[in-house]
């Protein structure tokens, strides 16, 4: 699988964390680590004088790329025994690092790179990604503001600072900085999709609409856009229009839990129990298969509500101020909190080797 790399690509380590903090509901799950590729140009240099330190470096960075870290390590660390002033080969010890969850040596190496050159932007970068990583919010903002000074159209950096922006409050911020990095990469959906949250946290609304059309434009297969999107439309009281966007994701994604525990709400609200029954049962049989016993039981615990009361509506919820997914309640709610995914950023590699290359 990794016997081939193209030239100039980028990974990412993506945190995913969903927050289903919506109109509807609560929802925390809990976070889970994802990579992703992307292509970016990024800088050609050659990384040192020293023949043998650039060979070694070579031979570190291949195995890297073959996800042969300890190997990669070793030929890296000696590449700098031989020339400790190659930059880009801290770099690598620190993705190492942090593929490792080893942060604080993460964190040390790029700040190594750094030193070296004050003008590698992908050191502060990759450095902001550390301190991200470990909680430290201010300094990773202050790692991505000046990677943005250096290279101003790096995309990743301003999505980064959207993340934590977004974190922090404040939202005409994270709008701004998810604009720029839309600007410089139009293809980052989670860009769109948190530039969509961010503008309805921020009483938006039209332009939020306007975002999750994006989103879905981009990528149909997108659920948290659709049941985003709904349950906005809810909130302005479109409930048919709110249907039709449910209806559409799940024939996009008919596995979805969250798109038949929302429009399964919705038709309750509409008096159409028959219906709302059904799509809740389907909802807790899909949540029941991703191991997510709470909503399954949280939907199951409401349908035996309305069953009690015989009311076609939607009741008080069973569990109030209980984060829960999707809590069986859609009365006195607002439209500030919708369904967030952010996805903590894009980790830097550079330097892949030729296709040709050999061990």
């Amino acid at each position: 699988m990794f016997a081939n790399f193209p030239t100039r690509r980028l990974f990412r380590l993506c945190l995913q964390a969903i927050f289903v903090t919506s109109s509807w509901g609560l929802l925390l799950v809990s976070p889970a680590f994802c990579q992703r590729t992307f292509a970016q140009v990024l800088p050609q240099s050659i990384p040192s004088q020293d023949l043998e330190a650039a060979g070694l470096y070579q031979q570190g960075v291949i195995r890297y790329y073959r996800h042969d870290l300890v190997n990669a390590e070793m030929f890296l660390r000696q590449a700098l025994q031989r020339d400790p002033n190659m930059a880009a080969a801290y770099i690598f010890l620190g993705n190492i690092m942090l593929r490792q969850n080893r942060m604080d040596l993460a964190i040390q190496n790029y700040s190594e790179s750094i030193r070296i050159n004050p003008n590698f932007a992908e050191g502060y970068f990759n450095l902001g990604l550390g301190l991200h990583q470990q909680g430290q919010n201010q300094a990773a903002l202050t790692a991505y503001r000046q990677a943005l000074l250096i290279n101003p159209t790096m995309a990743e950096a301003h999505y980064n600072m959207g993340l934590l922006l977004q974190a922090d409050g404040q939202l005409s911020e994270a709008i701004a900085a998810y604009s720029q990095a839309i600007a410089f990469d139009s293809g980052n959906v989670d860009a769109h999709l948190n530039l969509a949250i961010a503008l309805q946290k921020n009483g938006q609304i039209s332009e939020a609409i306007q975002a999750y059309r994006q989103v879905i434009s981009l990528a149909p297969d997108r659920a948290s856009a659709y049941n985003n999107l709904g349950n906005l439309l809810m909130t302005q009281g479109q409930t048919v229009a709110a249907i039709d966007v449910y209806r559409e994701g799940l024939r996009r994604i008919p596995n979805s839990a969250e798109l038949y525990h929302s429009i399964g709400l919705a038709w309750y609200n509409q008096g159409k129990s028959q219906n709302g029954l059904a799509a809740l049962k389907r909802a807790s049989k899909f949540y029941r298969t991703q191991d997510n016993f709470a909503a399954a039981e949280q939907i199951e615990q409401f349908m035996q509500q309305v069953s009690r009361t015989g009311n076609g509506t939607v009741g008080e919820n069973p569990n109030p101020g209980e984060p829960a997914a999707n809590e069986a309640t859609r009365e006195n709610s607002n439209n500030e909190n919708p369904q967030t995914r952010t996805e903590l950023p894009r980790l830097i590699e550079f330097g892949q080797p030729d296709s040709n290359s050999r061990l």
